[in-house]
């Protein structure tokens, strides 16, 4: 089976900087951001926001088009065997580092080396454990010998500069969908070769995508357009400037004050007031996500499969999504709807004899109003996550919980949850690519061995089903679901609409729930 990618070509028009500024010359885009990025490093992205920044910089073997939909990236081609377990990859030879070196297989089976070698350090590795023989990269050490990588038998084999061969342990339909992400994109082997792992430190940073890193700060990142870029003709867009919104200030106001011109995380409680707001529009997004409550398992307070059950069944859903009246969809289940997967539906039962039996098994693991339970909850340090906070403590006070709060920096919650520091987490968990296994992989030993060292012995049996079995695939994961389901080691809330503030400048914005509006799919006008 051949698969021709065609490459997405739309022509774009620049235009120039800055609703507030119409005498710049170049087109600048100044994108608000609440968080700056943990890394530039790809192979150790861990939130959206790196993820932002590195697809404005790298370009890995695939892309995702302004629709979401899988096109080429640096492969142009690819063909794909008949058991679906082989990939062979084109990659075009105009691509190029920015400066000038062509960018070869070899760099991008570098870049698989050092996800395995970067391991659980790599909180995105395990989604890429289904490359056959990628235990062996585990036994290198940075800087990785080239000598070393060559004698390598692994599934990433390099054909020659321009061919790149993977082999899978079995089909896996997203794998095109994976290799959109950071942690596949290349690493340019000539400069790794005297930097190391200090490669993607900002003074010595190479990209590949359509921008380069030109400046960066605590508070401020800019990117200009990598003219080394085989498409840069038509990237319409000369500089992107991430900035961090200042403490105290909404990201609405500061678009709306002229700092900006656009932010992506706009409030639920700030859409209706924005829509009034002259020369700008809100774009609702739908996300393939899941917002939950996250439970530790192994800590004293919540070893006990009753209290997780209650803490479960007492939050009322659909008061919840009233409350943030923001076009969410209640969750009951691990996973959301996607195109040949079901979420799991709202029960039969009414939420007060949900409430009725949470209270029971409160009372079977022996506490009541007199003797309550004692947690903390942990969340981002956001008005809204604050809210979301204060209506769980109120749905869980009515089962005998005694809720504080506790609010961190945004980089402080994802490293508590990779290290299992926490009792309640607040997480909100949004799709690498479109498949059940990225959230139900969530609760594996394979994503998270301080919260799960074990795992559920028979869900990681459906998991190794689902991956060797392609036509039970989905029945096999609905199992591991419901099995996952029954430890409740989360409390699913909700599937995120995300609210973007935009000058009415930019053109090229997309509302499809995959699409990643990066900055070279946008122009300005105007």
């Amino acid at each position: 089976m051949v698969f021709k990618a065609v490459w997405f070509i739309t022509l774009l028009i620049a235009g120039n900087l800055m609703w507030s500024s119409p005498s710049f010359a170049d087109s600048t885009l100044r994108r608000a951001t609440n968080s700056m990025p943990t890394s530039l490093d790809p192979q150790r992205q861990k939130t959206s926001m790196d993820s932002r920044v590195l697809n404005d910089l790298f370009l890995g073997l695939t892309a995702l088009g302004p629709d979401g939909s899988i096109i080429a990236g640096t492969a142009e081609s690819w063909d794909i065997s008949k058991d679906g377990r082989q990939y062979t990859f084109h990659i075009r030879p105009d691509a190029r580092w920015q400066d000038g070196t062509p960018v070869t297989a070899g760099d991008f089976q570098l870049a698989f080396a050092r996800l395995f070698v970067i391991g659980q350090k790599a909180s995105l590795s395990g989604n890429y454990s289904i490359i056959e023989g990628h235990q062996q990269f585990s036994g290198l050490s940075e800087p990785i010998s080239p000598d070393k990588l060559a004698s390598l038998k692994t599934g990433v084999a390099v054909i020659d500069n321009l061919t790149l061969l993977i082999t899978l342990t079995a089909p896996a339909p997203y794998f095109l969908e994976l290799l959109a992400r950071p942690p596949a994109f290349p690493v340019p082997s000539h400069l790794y070769r005297s930097k190391g792992s200090r490669w993607a430190a900002p003074e010595n940073l190479l990209s590949n995508g359509a921008y380069q890193l030109q400046y960066v700060s605590k508070d401020k990142i800019t990117l200009t357009r990598n003219d080394a870029f085989f498409d840069s003709n038509h990237v319409a867009i000369d500089r992107a400037r991430y900035l961090h919104v200042p403490e105290g200030q909404s990201a609405g106001r500061f678009v709306i004050g002229g700092h900006a011109d656009l932010a992506e995380a706009i409030p639920y409680y700030q859409v209706d007031s924005l829509h009034h707001a002259n020369d700008f529009v809100v774009h609702s997004q739908p996300v393939l996500s899941l917002s939950m409550f996250l439970l530790n398992p192994n800590v004293t307070a919540l070893s006990d499969r009753r209290v997780r059950q209650a803490l479960y069944l007492a939050i009322d859903r659909n008061a919840l999504v009233r409350t943030r009246n923001s076009k969410e969809t209640p969750a009951y289940g691990l996973v959301p709807g996607m195109h040949d997967y079901a979420a799991e539906a709202a029960p039969a039962r009414s939420q007060q004899d949900a409430l009725t039996q949470a209270v029971a098994l409160m009372k079977e693991a022996g506490y009541s109003k007199d003797r309550p339970l004692h947690l903390t909850l942990t969340t981002i340090d956001s008005t809204q996550s604050r809210r979301l906070a204060v209506l769980a403590k109120r749905f869980w006070m009515n089962i005998f919980v005694d809720l504080s709060i506790t609010q961190k920096p945004f980089n402080q919650v994802v490293a508590d949850i990779r290290n299992g520091n926490f009792q309640i987490i607040r997480r909100s968990w949004r799709a690498d690519y479109q498949d059940p296994n990225n959230f139900l992989y969530l609760y594996s030993p394979r994503s998270n061995r301080a919260l799960y060292p074990t795992g559920n012995q028979e869900v990681e049996r459906l998991f190794d089903l689902a991956e060797s079995t392609p036509d039970l695939r989905m029945k096999y994961l609905k199992e591991a679901e419901h099995l996952l389901m029954r430890e409740y080691l989360t409390v699913p809330l909700y599937s995120r609409v995300t609210h973007a503030l935009l000058s009415t400048r930019i053109k090229g914005w997309s509302e499809h729930v995959m699409a990643p509006n990066a900055t070279r799919y946008l122009r300005l006008e105007g």
